[in-house]
């Protein structure tokens, strides 16, 4: 604030000197110095003014660039409690990332589940099923009703190696069915050595 005082000071001197030497030879000198030094005192007020103003401006600046860091320093620090429009389309494309990849082992997960029940109920099933009697189907040449469609009169018989009914029907003139029923024979194959059965024959 003073070294411009100062210079202005200087400057105004100066021209004042230059101003008296150039009116020396004038004969109002006095009147004429009177005026610059009232000019002079004016100057100078304005001059104080302009320096008060300057000082006012200033603090004003000062108060305006304060004003300015705290702004900046308070959007700073705001700026971290806000996402910016980048950040949330990346927080938005992790996150749809995350949860692909996440359907993706709830989905193995429920595939291995599933697949291992699966295992479970077809095990359970078989062995239900093995739990079950098995039927057997009738075979045809088993037989369970004898009726009495034979002849009373025969002759018995000891079954020797190589018989079956049919060889025996034929020694005998008898049929395989009467003998089978006569006896009681549910299947032919059973025919063991040794065996007696009776054989039926028409009577004459």
């Amino acid at each position: 604030m003073i070294r411009p005082f100062r210079f202005i000071a200087t400057l105004v001197i100066a021209t004042v000197v230059l101003m008296c030497q150039a009116n020396a030879q004038s004969t109002n000198l006095q009147y004429q110095v009177a005026n610059m030094v009232e000019d002079q005192r004016l100057m100078m007020e304005q001059m104080r003014g302009l320096l008060a103003e300057m000082d006012e401006m200033r603090r004003e600046n000062a108060r305006l660039r304060n004003l300015v860091e705290e702004f900046e320093a308070k959007a700073a620090r705001q700026s971290g409690n806000y996402a910016t429009v980048s950040q949330v389309n990346e927080l938005v494309r992790k996150t749809a990332a995350d949860l692909s990849a996440r359907d993706e082992v709830v989905q193995r997960e429920l595939t291995a589940m599933v697949n291992s029940e699966l295992k479970k109920f077809a095990k359970n099933v078989q062995e239900a099923v093995s739990s079950v009697p098995s039927v057997a189907k009738p075979d045809p040449n088993v037989k369970t009703h004898f009726p009495q469609n034979y002849p009373t009169t025969g002759v018995p018989y000891v079954v020797e190696p190589g018989d079956n009914l049919a060889s025996i029907a034929k020694k005998f003139n008898s049929r395989i069915d009467w003998i089978q029923n006569a006896n009681k024979i549910s299947d032919p194959r059973l025919l063991q050595v040794g065996q007696s059965i009776f054989v039926p024959q028409a009577s004459e």
